[in-house]
């Protein structure tokens, strides 16, 4: 045997590539499926991440009314945002969904009454229902790069609708300048 000979391979290049042709296609659907088993554990992570980061231990100490705070924002010299603490009930009327659908967001209703009752549904009284947006406000919960958070609120921040919450954020004017808007930079949901 010469020495040339022992080195060369009993297997020809076209071989090798239908081999290797063969070994890449049957492969592909599990290297496919590798980031598709760790998707929804990264999905849960990032959820809790936002939770922890939204979800407050304890009430803020001062809140405003949304009705004192639509005032200041539509006030001549107002400032375009204050930063707030609202209490209110995730609540739209008895018409209207208050969720934004998969989205972190929300419509929260001021449930206080004319003679200081708190489960007074502004929707249902016919003064209250003619300045609603006094009692309403729209509440945002936005990422680190500003937009709205894609995962429904109920199962982001655990919530419900009529749910008593306070909502802590930065409040602005809709471009109409009647509705409030909040960015919400925190949640606090009382324990019942």
């Amino acid at each position: 045997m010469s020495a040339q000979a022992s080195h060369e391979s009993p297997v020809t290049p076209g071989f090798l590539h239908v081999l290797n042709t063969r070994v890449n296609l049957m492969n592909r659907p599990l290297i496919a499926l590798i980031p598709l088993m760790f998707l929804k554990g990264c999905g849960e992570s990032e959820q809790s991440a936002l939770q922890k980061q939204f979800l407050l231990q304890s009430a803020p100490k001062s809140l405003s009314a949304i009705s004192r705070v639509r005032k200041t924002l539509k006030k001549d010299e107002a400032p375009k945002s204050i930063e707030v603490a609202l209490e209110g009930k995730i609540y739209a009327g008895k018409e209207n969904e208050p969720w934004e659908p998969g989205r972190a967001a929300f419509f929260l209703t001021y449930f206080g009454g004319h003679d200081g009752e708190s489960d007074h549904d502004p929707f249902e009284c016919g003064y209250c229902s003619s300045t609603i947006e006094d009692y309403r406000a729209f509440v945002q919960f936005r990422d680190s790069a500003g937009n709205v958070i894609g995962i429904d609120s109920r199962e982001l921040l655990n919530v419900k609708e009529k749910q008593n919450v306070i909502v802590k954020g930065t409040a602005t004017l809709d471009p109409s300048g009647e509705e409030v808007l909040i960015d919400g930079t925190g949640i606090y949901i009382p324990k019942k």
